[in-house]
């Protein structure tokens, strides 16, 4: 059997991709679990604020949530993770969960990282089919 180069470079490509995208997603799982054990504070919240990011083009946008919400009579702002942005609309209450210990750490119930996971497996999976449908094929 003659292997070409070309057939080596495709193999390690679609090797890397899919374990790059495994880790990717082993990340994303560990550090949801993680912030869901130390965020176990429950407060009310409201979606004060929705601020729009542009790319260097100016042409698409992406949305960010602006949470409120006081721990302890301090109010805090944050501004909403890209990856993390649940469907809320200006003025909405929402229950918020933070680290008792550091409140600056929290979460909205919303869109799961579990979803991120999904999509980041996927890949991985099908960059993985990719390389064993590659090897049949030589």
């Amino acid at each position: 059997m003659n292997i070409d180069i070309n057939t080596i470079i495709g193999i390690i490509l679609l090797s890397v991709t899919s374990v790059v995208m495994f880790y990717i997603t082993y990340r994303t799982h560990r550090n949801a679990k993680e912030q869901k054990r130390r965020c176990t504070l429950q407060v009310q919240g409201v979606v004060a604020d929705i601020s729009v990011d542009f790319d260097s083009t100016g042409n698409d946008h992406y949305p960010h949530r602006i949470y409120e919400y006081t721990v302890n009579g301090k109010l805090y702002r944050k501004k909403s993770k890209l990856s993390r942005i649940p469907d809320h609309q200006l003025g909405e209450v929402v229950t918020v969960f933070c680290d008792p210990k550091d409140p600056d750490c929290y979460y909205v119930e919303g869109r799961s990282d579990n979803q991120i996971a999904v999509v980041t497996m996927s890949i991985g999976i099908l960059s993985l089919i990719g390389v064993i449908l590659y090897v049949i094929h030589l």
